[in-house]
């Protein structure tokens, strides 16, 4: 398979190098969860190559956040959540919370963390230094998060449901039934967006009437979204689509990318996304201008890409 365009090339150089340096700052990576296979892979996102060798986990890496030049991740069956340095992905910390978690999310300032753990069914808050855990019931089994501002949002399957939390005061501050396996979340311009999995659905709330919801029919399994303006990009795992939703009129043009889409992540320009294909052991690159794929990217033979988040110096 060829490396990607020379428009991904241009666009991601230009990026880095809007003014003149002596010494050029490391280059935006690509990080991906190799799930079943406990690893981290980085990926550059100019060549369409993997960037070093596989890093091993000790734990099963579910969900990633990034910044400030580090990695946070997640560990299923592991009872510490991992903060790595970014490029090296060496581990600066481990962070004791009891369980294991299914993701993990950056406040605004990048200074504290937000984690999942279903087993017990409770959102955890800390430093990103580490310290104290602060611990936050909400039942059922909590699956995936985003911190906006003042407030972090979670999906939670086991109560087919969005919740959200007030980290400050460290409660549930409310709830709103969804319906069958809700799973990936984003927020985006006073929006919240939620794949009901189970339920072949997108729900779409606005963040000031939580309590009014619309859905929107989307067969094949939607995963993980990624909003744009007045739509949204959204995996299929089970038809291996990424779907071009428009959260208006409900129309979806569908992009076939690869077995088991899964997470995805954008670059940090807007012009392309990377797409987890799970099933197939590869990246597809879109080129969002046309909803093209660019190129598909082998991983090492048996891995299985999660999720990705692109990491910044």
């Amino acid at each position: 398979m060829r490396n990607l365009s020379c428009s991904l090339l241009v666009a991601l150089v230009l990026l880095m190098g809007c003014r003149a340096q002596t010494t050029p700052p490391s280059a935006p990576r690509v990080v991906l969860s190799d799930l079943t296979g406990h690893a981290l892979i980085r990926l550059d996102p100019t060549t369409g190559r993997l960037d070093g060798p596989v890093r091993p986990m000790p734990g099963s890496p579910a969900g990633l956040a990034s910044g400030r030049g580090l990695v946070a991740v997640a560990l299923l069956g592991r009872p510490y959540l991992q903060v790595l340095s970014f490029p090296s992905l060496e581990e600066l910390r481990r962070i004791h919370v009891g369980k294991g978690c299914s993701d993990v999310a950056l406040d605004p300032s990048g200074r504290r963390l937000a984690a999942a753990c279903p087993e017990v069914g409770e959102v955890l808050l800390v430093s990103v230094e580490g310290g104290d855990v602060r611990r936050v019931p909400v039942g059922g089994q909590p699956h995936a998060l985003v911190w906006e501002e003042d407030r972090i949002y979670l999906t939670n399957p086991g109560r087919g449901s969005l919740q959200w939390v007030d980290p400050v005061r460290g409660i549930l501050e409310g709830e709103t039934p969804l319906g069958l396996g809700p799973r990936g979340l984003a927020v985006s311009g006073g929006q919240v967006l939620v794949a009901l999995y189970d339920a072949n659905q997108v729900a779409v709330l606005q963040a000031d009437r939580l309590e009014e919801v619309r859905h929107l029919s989307l067969a094949g399994g939607p995963y993980a979204l990624v909003p744009t303006g007045g739509g949204a990009l959204v995996s299929l795992m089970e038809s291996g689509e990424v779907a071009a939703l428009d959260l208006d009129s409900g129309q979806a043009t569908r992009i076939p990318v690869g077995a088991g889409a899964a997470g995805m992540t954008l670059s940090p320009d807007g012009q392309f996304l990377f797409v987890c294909c799970e099933a197939a052991g590869q990246v597809a690159v879109l080129a969002l201008h046309d909803n093209q794929v660019l190129q598909h990217v082998a991983l090492p033979p048996g891995a299985r890409p999660r999720e990705a988040v692109f990491a910044l110096p």
